[in-house]
């Protein structure tokens, strides 16, 4: 999915929340293919963060993200918001679990 800059620009998450858009991850010929229903699931959600709050990375949080980073973080997590025709979510940073690199 191509990002907008505009959309990122217009879009501040407030407090420790993160915005954030899923992405899928691209499999080469080694990589095991899952079935749609088992990306479906529910349980996992891969994504790259494109903004945050004020208070993400504060002492009290001890979250360490950046704007870029790729994250995993529970399928339940965040809300998903509609912004100029583009899909993004917000949530809580600290319902990260683990960067990706």
């Amino acid at each position: 999915m191509a990002k907008k800059s505009a959309t990122k620009a217009a879009v501040k998450p407030l407090g420790t929340r993160v915005l954030l858009q899923e992405y899928e991850e691209d499999f080469d010929s080694g990589s095991i293919l899952l079935p749609d229903e088992a990306k479906d699931s529910g349980d996992l959600r891969r994504a790259e963060v494109l903004a945050l709050g004020d208070g993400v990375g504060s002492e009290e949080e001890k979250v360490d993200l950046s704007v870029g980073d790729k994250v995993l973080l529970d399928g339940f997590s965040g809300r998903m918001v509609k912004i100029n025709g583009e899909e993004y979510l917000i949530a809580k940073s600290t319902d990260i679990m683990a960067v990706i690199s």
